[in-house]
């Protein structure tokens, strides 16, 4: 029984190789960096048949000597470049936090646990928004020394909102003249979260007294989870919480007598950000980054009017709907590196299906849908029970009706969103 479990754990080493193999073969260099290695290759060819014709066409001895340098020096570069490179392990330290168009850097440490250097390297370093779903790689220039370090500083700067994850994917390994080149292994990631623009954003009086925590409506025929309201009276039964005993009436009566909790009907302001948008165009990142500013903008508002609230967001690399009470201002910005963090994608659901799925048993009193272009939810199932509110990026002007609109565009979304009756 040892033997063969030695026998898969053997299987399993060799398997996690041949994968870590196959995800190197894919990561794969910039036409740049591919013309400069091949212009350094012809230019080793050419440096070969410039001493092979001093050697033919003349009897001195620089030819032979030309020749047996250029075969020595190719050689000992080829054992240089297969050797180096084995053992690299790279690190990346960034900003948590960085302003739009301002920017931070990541600086990537690299170190070296062999004893052969690498002269020549390049870290392939791509970075993700996965808000905005921008990407970008680029490779980075290296050298260390045998059991050495290294640290390069890369200056990162986005002007759009949202989470940034920055990852190496490999490292590219040559020597000079690059006649020998490899991929080797130099995985590291790391995440900055760029902060979105805050407007001024006017919002109604009456929010602080409309949206107050302590003034909820309770159902009267279901019963929940809040205690602070007593739905029902009744008597102790195997399992119940020794908190739920009504002291007094157990008291009165002789029998041990238990408080129901009320279910609430109305539960504050929910702002809700949509991230699976059914049409790719929804999903442009001028589009996104508008839409996380607006949200955060309004937040931020209702915030400092002491209002409370919920904000949430479906994560589509999580495939979760994250959502949070914010009480305070520094609620709101704990929360901000989940909400700019989730990703984006293209999604038959949207965020108001995914949230009456998830959280049927919390209707809020009033609901802010941010969204964007054609995208239409379905909130039948909290009509008559919240107010409902759409921002809509893409489109223009104020709609009001039974859900009411406010239509701004990426470029001029602070004018737009300036007054709202929220």
């Amino acid at each position: 029984m040892a033997a063969k479990t030695d026998k898969e754990k053997l299987k399993g080493i060799a398997k996690e190789k041949k994968e870590r193999r196959s995800r190197l073969k894919k990561n794969r260099i910039s036409g740049g960096l591919k013309r400069r290695v091949a212009a350094e290759k012809v230019l080793s060819v050419l440096w070969l048949f410039a001493a092979a014709y001093i050697y033919l066409r003349t009897d001195s001895f620089v030819g032979p000597a030309l020749i047996s340098g250029a075969v020595v020096l190719y050689a000992a570069l080829l054992i240089l470049g297969s050797l180096s490179g084995k053992k690299l392990a790279v690190s990346i330290d960034t900003d948590a936090r960085m302003e739009k168009d301002q920017g931070g850097t990541a600086r990537i440490r690299i170190r070296n646990g062999s004893r052969t250097p690498v002269l020549k390297g390049y870290l392939l370093l791509a970075t993700d928004n996965v808000l905005t779903g921008e990407k970008k790689e680029m490779e980075v220039p290296f050298s260390v020394g045998g059991h050495g370090a290294a640290e390069q500083v890369v200056d990162l700067k986005s002007s759009r909102c949202g989470k940034v994850l920055i990852e190496t994917k490999a490292a590219f390994v040559t020597v000079p003249l690059c006649l020998r080149c490899v991929i080797r292994e130099a995985e590291a990631k790391a995440a900055a979260v760029v902060m979105p623009g805050i407007a001024e954003i006017e919002t109604e009086e009456s929010s602080r007294e409309a949206l107050d925590m302590e003034s909820f409506r309770y159902s009267q025929v279901k019963k929940g989870t809040d205690p602070s309201e007593t739905f029902n009276l009744r008597e102790y039964q195997p399992g119940d919480s020794v908190k739920r005993i009504h002291w007094k009436l157990t008291y009165k009566t002789g029998d041990v007598m238990i408080k129901e909790a009320s279910y609430p009907i109305y539960n504050s302001m929910l702002l809700l950000l949509e991230t699976s948008c059914r049409d790719r165009e929804s999903l442009k990142p001028e589009w996104m980054d508008a839409m996380a500013e607006a949200m955060m903008s309004v937040a931020s508002a209702l915030t400092d009017r002491g209002v409370s609230y919920e904000v949430g967001i479906y994560d589509n690399g999580e495939g979760k709907l994250f959502l949070k009470r914010i009480d305070s201002e520094d609620d709101l910005w704990a929360a901000a590196g989940s909400i700019l963090g989730a990703r984006r994608a293209a999604a038959q659901t949207d965020a108001v299906t995914r949230f009456r799925e998830e959280f049927s048993g919390q209707p809020f009193a009033h609901m802010v849908y941010v969204t964007a272009g054609k995208e239409e939810a379905d909130f039948s199932a909290f009509s008559g029970e919240s107010v409902i509110s759409v921002l809509r990026c893409g489109a223009k002007g104020i709609t009001e009706g039974e859900i009411t609109e406010y239509g701004f565009l990426p470029e001029t979304w602070e004018q737009d969103l300036e007054y709202i009756r929220i």
